[in-house]
């Protein structure tokens, strides 16, 4: 038995439709409709992850008095339905669709309480296609972003970048390795600055 695809995005719409209403209860249902969907149309799932993020802001910012981390296996919402889509579809074309998604692009890095290593492929991404002005704009607002305090596993700038270090390797551009030397700088807590200073420095040396 075949499934026609037009079916089968009518099926998942259906499905979210449904979902949507209880993200809590839902949320792996819900990150699995969109990485289906994201296979089929990536268009519409990114109209999917839109909706998740704004109807439920409080799951999207960390609060440390509750711990809202640690004790709800749902959160971090952000982290979980990226990385679920990234299961589906390849880190370029998820790139892609978010980098006319303003609306993901400041909640996913200017207002989640956890950023993972999958935002920071996507950042590496943008760097490496030499994409300087939509990787400046993350960057900046993941500088801005005050809920993120690097708890529960989350990445803080310095952590971001030592990532996005990795995922260049040596053979990142000059172009790439300026623009990440330039953030760098703007690490204002000494500690973490010498650690990514440290990770800096594999773009020149290699192994032997």
């Amino acid at each position: 038995m075949k499934i026609p695809k037009d079916m089968q995005k009518d099926i998942l719409l259906e499905s979210f439709e449904v979902l949507k209403t209880n993200y809590e209860k839902n949320y792996l249902n819900i990150s699995d409709t969109i990485g289906k969907m994201a296979v089929i149309d990536i268009d519409t799932a990114m109209d999917m992850i839109e909706h998740i993020f704004v109807s439920n802001p409080s799951l999207v910012v960390y609060d440390t008095r509750s711990g809202l981390i640690f004790t709800n296996p749902y959160c971090p919402l952000t982290s979980n339905i990226i990385e679920c889509i990234s299961n589906y579809r390849e880190l370029s074309a998820i790139a892609d669709a978010i980098a006319s998604r303003p609306k993901i692009i400041e909640v996913l890095f200017g207002k989640s309480g956890h950023i993972s290593r999958c935002e920071c492929l996507i950042i590496a991404e943008y760097i490496s296609r030499g994409e300087i002005e939509i990787a400046n704009e993350i960057l900046q607002l993941i500088s801005a972003n005050k809920n993120n305090t690097g708890v529960g596993g989350s990445l803080t700038l310095s952590g971001i970048l030592q990532a996005i270090i990795d995922k260049l390797g040596s053979d990142a551009s000059e172009n790439a390795v300026d623009f990440v030397h330039y953030w760098i700088q703007q690490i204002q807590d000494s500690n973490d600055k010498a650690k990514a200073n440290v990770k800096f420095l594999d773009f020149f040396i290699k192994k032997e």
